[in-house]
């Protein structure tokens, strides 16, 4: 309901109502934008703020290594005397108002008079006991302490852009000057002047930086307006009382609207429970829809019935104030407890070793079953969102109904303290995993920062909350941290603090009346939402549910396996944001997958059905039976055999069709070139330097089983390129096959390219990693329309880089250069263009930026430099990979790269030779650089990798084994050199599993440190040695390195790494380097030891063809067919002395094909075509004239039968070994009666001619 109250002054309600209203129309609002009627100089008074602020100086003369004289300069630009009192001054980063400080004068009244300044002197641990006589012989000034100086609190950073702004207790901006926004302003004792707006803005005008001596208390004429501004003082505000007199105990509220004829300063609420004597006081601002409103804490209001409350505002010289009134509180809407609470904190203990030995959380079952924690966690959270998971995996620890859990911190200090020292300490009698359980928890809880603990299921749901330190401090030795249970939502509510710790015992304020009733039998609910019921191998498997439980879904598992497997693999699910599912992708094996769900509320499981994803009957290829491929001399009339796979026996349609082949045995007009280039592959369709193949390497390729032209480089990519022409019917296909058949060395990947005329650039075909030095094949189909232009096909077969020369060269390492975008462009611009410079005299290869390329991720100007800056690189053509860091991204609600992917997406670098592929528009990438003989793959992921980001990088470093792998992090090391916590995950998921990293990068912590365990280093120390195959010896070093300079002078002074390669003592120098400065060493160099033992590569070609599949049909056959059954099918009249190429295709009922290989054979030369067939029928004819009969008859027929069938199989071998047994039958003593002279002879020649023919080719 709405209540109007009577205001406390003598005017009637009626009449201040039209007061008012004449008010608000006639009078400019305070940034009203006009314009000058004479000059820009003649603004209206009115239109310029009543404070301004004329000087600033952030840096000073120091006293205890800290600014002792800082100063704030506001003057009074009205015609009334000010009390400061209603204005508070605002610290503003450049992220925006949300992390805002408000600074205030220890003499919170001061008041400063018409055209006159104030000094606000900024107290700190320095000068916190110096007088103004010191401020004053420094500045020769002659200010009087707390009349035009007062000290306030504070802290300007020198070499951070902020804003310092005047605001009104009700969140007004009068005025606000800017410095550091892009140039450096401050100066020792120097002054930042600043000028009134002229624009009707509140924005202050910088007019000199750092140019001449601080002035407090004297302002120049030219910086304020000639005219102050002109206020009645004999009005007061106006209130009006919007509050609800009955309201909810979680959401009672005070609202009220206001207003002022010039400026509304303060608004102030006091409010008390009727048992209370004094009033809380509260100030209040204008929210976003104009109204005053606050809700009363929560924790102010329990066991209050009714609240009395009274308003007051005022503009500086009148105010106004509400009668008292009282709101009635009634229960919560929703009474609902979490069934898990916690009830005390203790952070800070006594110390063991240094640190915190006994830090607990004490967590209470607040319903009448029994719970197990091992369904739960403890989250750590910072105030930034980002998270550490503590007490996880606590299985089968129960607590019982109405019982607390002590849960121990074991921070990793405090390893050798027994539950009886905890028990000592606190004078407890706890039992181990029981009352009281100790397990890992990070590094123990802050003492002075603000944190929230939050007790979750492992589904990732927040159940209980508790924060501290949140605005006060509550945190003290051996002191309890203690927290009612919460009402109508999960945030525990802290009652009181500082009271001795009672671990194990939660008092019964605390709590509930009565625990919360659960059925002893309720348990989840699961439904299976997969929606796949065939797979084939390697498809990637959504398997999702749908999970209900009264209590909630406090773990839920997917477990899954191959059908022929023995073990279940098991992985956790939480519930999909959008879809509610919980869900996982999983990869389909060799076999039928089989799954089933586990889901626990934290008191009963509930397990699944195993259900079956089947392997989906993908149509196969016909089998290869006769001729055998690449059969040679076979007739002119053949038969072509295959064998079907048809495991249904269902009807299938198979075609033979006749192919087509252009290759490098038959055909003279494919043009072959060889080269070496450094890049993979070439940004030419025809680079510069090629050399076509001579005719002596053209005749080895005409016989590819022994023929091979090998081509190996010194320091560049080798490649072979082929030029085929197409014929007619090759380009009227869709698409057409490329095939090459060569080889290379043990370990080195070979890429088969085509030249894409859309794209004007190589396109991938085919790649693999030679597993030996054997012949292997590539091939994949391209289509016609995209990759041929008159009548020629481009093809590119390249390896990666050989041997090279000994010699030097450098990468460059960029890291947290925010600071230089915020402030200091001048140090960014000094890096890329001393890069650039030096790029050839050092041989820079390649720069490293491990993210933070801006301080402020919603200031466009510092992207405008960072894009500035690092296109100098690109100019200069030097290869660089970026990341996002914390601050290039929105952190808050969720991860918002928006203007990282404006400016550093993928679409930045995607052209660039050196780009190897993109994770979500440049979150992730890979670059591929090779150096003087070093293959590197360069892999980049942005804050905070998550598991796809993970699956991602693993994919990545598999598809390039014999690359040396130099991973980027944004966060990997902490500032002591141990690995953060995302740090220590991405070495157990990401370094340890692939071999070939041995390098990772790091920074957003300060300092530059390198992780060496075990390894005698003369700085920091510590090193990882890797055991890659398990046989108790280190097959790899990996260093991990911390590059973050911003510590240093001006954000870093412009130092950066420069990392020097020795391919001769296997070694990376180490140097940091400032080219501003033209100076090293801000950290020691360092050296790191590495296996650069160089590998050697080439590409060696045997064969390329180009397939062509036409739709010449020879035969087509209808039926149901048996599985493996033989098909056969002639193929009749064929020229002499000519290659055959032919495939097949089957197809279903549905429609589905399956094409198989193409094959070939060759057919035998006129003047030779003596063939086994026209043997057979002169035998047929001499045995019905009775030149030859039984039983040599019988014997020769069926040897003669035997050579014909393995001739149309291709066996040429087998066809001559019974050729020969023919001979040697005819021959026999015992047979000549059998047969003629003239049959013998006749015999004899024609067998002697085949066996002439074939064996001669």
């Amino acid at each position: 309901m709405k209540i109007n109250l009577l205001i406390k002054n003598n005017m009637n309600h009626v009449l201040s109502m039209m007061l008012v209203t004449v008010l608000i129309f006639s009078i400019p609002a305070l940034h009203t934008t006009v314009h000058a009627k004479d000059s820009e100089k003649q603004i209206k008074a009115n239109t310029v703020p009543p404070l301004l602020i004329t000087e600033i100086v952030p840096q000073s003369t120091r006293m205890n290594d800290t600014d002792a004289f800082e100063f704030i300069e506001v003057y009074n630009n009205t015609n009334q005397v000010i009390d400061f009192a209603e204005y508070q001054i605002i610290y503003r980063y450049p992220v925006g108002p949300e992390n805002d400080l408000i600074w205030v004068p220890n003499k919170r009244d001061i008041k400063i008079e018409p055209g006159k300044p104030l000094v606000l002197w900024i107290e700190n641990s320095a000068n916190k006991d110096m007088n103004v006589t010191e401020f004053n012989e420094l500045y020769g000034s002659d200010l009087i302490e707390n009349k035009n100086i007062v000290k306030m609190p504070g802290g300007m950073a020198n070499q951070r852009m902020r804003d310092i702004i005047i605001r009104t207790n009700t969140g007004e901006e009068v005025a606000v000057a800017q410095y550091n926004k892009a140039t450096f302003d401050v100066g020792e004792n120097l002054g930042i002047f600043y000028q009134y707006p002229q624009d009707g803005s509140n924005q202050m005008v910088k007019v000199s930086a750092a140019e001449k001596m601080a002035t407090p208390g004297i302002v120049e004429s030219e910086l304020i307006p000639e005219k102050p501004v002109m206020i009645d003082t004999n009005k007061a505000p106006y209130v009006e009382d919007q509050t609800k007199s009955q309201q909810p105990i979680d959401h009672v509220q005070v609202k009220a609207s206001a207003e002022d004829h010039y400026l509304l300063t303060t608004m102030t609420l006091y409010y008390k429970g009727k048992e209370e004597k004094d009033y809380h006081s509260l100030n209040l601002e204008k929210d976003d829809e104009g109204f005053y409103q606050h809700q009363v804490p929560i924790q102010n209001l329990i066991g209050m019935e009714e609240l009395d409350y009274y308003l007051e505002a005022s503009n500086g010289f009148k105010k106004t104030t509400t009668d008292i009134n009282s709101i009635t509180i009634t229960a919560a809407e929703n009474e609902n407890t979490p069934p898990l609470l916690i009830t005390e904190v203790v952070p800070d203990s006594s110390n063991v070793d240094g640190a915190n030995a006994y830090e607990y959380i004490e967590v209470y079952n607040n319903t009448d079953q029994r719970l197990n924690f091992g369904d739960f966690h403890i989250i750590y959270r910072y105030p930034t969102g980002s998270e550490a998971i503590w007490f996880e995996g606590l299985t089968d620890i129960m607590i019982e109904p109405g019982r607390p859990l002590v849960l121990w911190v074991d921070n990793g200090k405090n390893g050798e303290e027994t539950v009886a020292d905890f028990n000592k300490n606190y004078g407890t009698d706890l039992v181990e995993n029981e009352d009281i359980v100790k397990a890992p928890a990070g590094g123990g809880m802050a003492n002075t920062a603000e944190r929230d603990l939050v007790i979750a299921t492992n589904t990732n749901i927040d159940v209980a909350v508790a924060g501290y330190n949140k605005s006060t401090k509550d945190v003290y030795k051996n002191m309890g941290i203690f927290y009612h249970f919460p009402i109508s939502s999960n945030q525990m509510i802290k009652v009181r603090d500082n009271e001795p710790a009672t671990p194990g015992t939660v008092e019964k304020d605390l709590i509930p009346a009565e625990l919360q009733a659960i059925a002893p039998d309720m348990k989840p609910v699961i439904q299976n939402q997969t929606d796949v019921e065939l797979a084939h191998p390697g498809e990637m498997v959504n398997i999702a549910a749908e999970v209900n439980d009264d209590l909630f879904v406090a773990d839920m598992k997917l477990f899954y396996k191959d059908a022929q497997d023995e073990e279940f693999h098991s992985v956790s699910l939480i519930s999909g944001e959008e879809s509610g599912l919980f869900q996982s992708t999983v990869e389909f094996g060799n076999d039928d997958l089989q799954y089933y769900f586990l889901a626990s509320n934290g008191i009963n499981q509930t397990k699944t059905e195993t259900f079956t994803i089947e392997k989906e009957k993908v149509l196969e290829s016909a089998h290869l039976r006769s001729p055998e491929n690449n059969a040679m001399g076979l007739e002119t009339d053949i038969e072509l055999s295959v064998t079907i796979p048809n495991k249904e026996e269902s009807e299938l349609d198979v075609h033979f069709y006749e192919g087509k082949s252009i290759n490098t045995v038959w055909n003279d007009e494919i043009k072959i070139y060889k080269n070496a280039v450094d890049t993979e592959p070439p940004a030419e369709r025809v680079p510069d330097g090629e050399s076509e193949f001579t005719e002596e390497e053209y005749e080895l390729l005409k016989n590819p089983k022994i023929g091979k032209i090998t081509t190996d480089a010194e320091g560049e990519f080798p490649y072979h390129r082929f030029e085929i022409p197409l014929d007619e019917m090759s380009l009227q296909q869709e698409e057409v096959e490329i095939e090459w058949q060569g080889s290379s060395l043990e370990g080195r990947k070979v890429t088969m390219y085509a030249w894409d005329f859309a794209s004007d650039q190589w396109k991938m075909v085919d790649f693999t990693v030679a597993d030996s030095e054997e012949i292997f094949v590539l091939e994949g189909e391209v289509v016609v329309e995209d990759y041929v232009r008159d009548g020629i096909i481009h093809v590119l077969v390249q390896d990666e880089i050989p041997p090279s020369d000994d010699y030097d060269y450098s990468f460059v390492w960029l890291s947290d250069t925010q600071f230089y975008t915020e402030v200091f462009p001048e140090l960014y611009e000094s890096q890329v263009n001393w890069i650039a410079d030096k790029k050839d005299e050092l041989n820079i290869e390649y720069v490293f930026h491990t993210g933070d390329l801006v301080n402020t991720y919603n200031q466009l100007y510092q992207w405008e430099y960072a894009d500035q800056y690092m296109k100098v690189l690109e100019d200069a053509n030097v290869p660089y990979g970026v990341l996002a860091g914390n601050h290039d991204i929105q952190l808050q609600p969720e991860f918002d790269y928006t203007n990282y992917y404006t400016y550093f997406g993928a679409d930045r670098f995607q052209n660039q030779p050196f780009y190897g592929d993109s994770y979500q528009n440049n979150r992730g990438h890979y670059d591929l650089i090779s150096s003087h003989g070093m293959d590197f793959i360069m892999v980049y992921m942005g804050w905070q990798p998550d598991a796809a980001g993970i699956k991602w990088m693993n994919d990545v470093l598999a598809q390039y084994p014999d690359r040396f792998a130099v991973l980027n992090f944004h966060e990997y090391l902490s500032g002591n050199g141990d690995r953060s916590n995302i740090g220590e995950r991405l070495y157990q998921e990401v370094v340890l599993p692939n071999e070939n990293v041995k390098l990772v990068l790091g920074g957003h912590y300060h300092g530059s440190k390198v992780l060496l365990r075990n390894a005698s280093q003369p700085i920091q120390v510590l090193s990882t040695k890797v055991d890659d195959d398990g046989d108790g010896t280190p097959n790899r070093v990996v260093h991990q390195l911390l590059g973050n300079f911003q510590d240093a002078d001006r954000g870093g002074d412009g130092y950066m790494n420069v990392m020097n390669v020795d391919m001769e003592s296997n070694k990376i120098y180490v140097n940091t380097y400032s080219p501003a400065l033209d100076a090293y060493d801000l950290f020691p160099p360092y050296t790191l030891e590495l296996d650069l033992e160089l590998m050697t590569k080439r590409v060696s070609t045997n064969y390329l063809g180009i397939n062509v599949f036409t739709d010449e049909e020879i035969d087509t056959v209808n039926k149901k067919f048996k599985d493996n059954e033989l098909v056969t099918v002639p193929w009749n009249n064929l020229a002499a002395d000519k290659t055959y190429y032919w495939y097949t295709t089957i197809e279903n009922e549905v429609g589905e094909k399956a094409k198989s290989a193409m094959w070939s054979f060759t057919t035998a030369k006129n003047e030779e075509m003596v063939s086994i067939g026209g043997i057979r029928t002169l035998l047929d004819e001499l045995i019905a004239s009775d030149e030859v009969r039984k039983p040599l008859s019988n014997q020769l027929t069926n040897t003669l039968r035997q050579a014909e069938h393995h001739q149309q199989k291709g066996h040429k071998q087998q066809a001559v070994k019974f050729s020969e047994k023919f001979l040697e039958t005819i021959d026999k003593p015992q047979m000549q009666k059998h047969i003629t002279s003239e049959a013998k002879g006749i015999l004899q020649q024609q067998i002697n001619e085949l066996l002439n023919m074939w064996k001669g080719e």
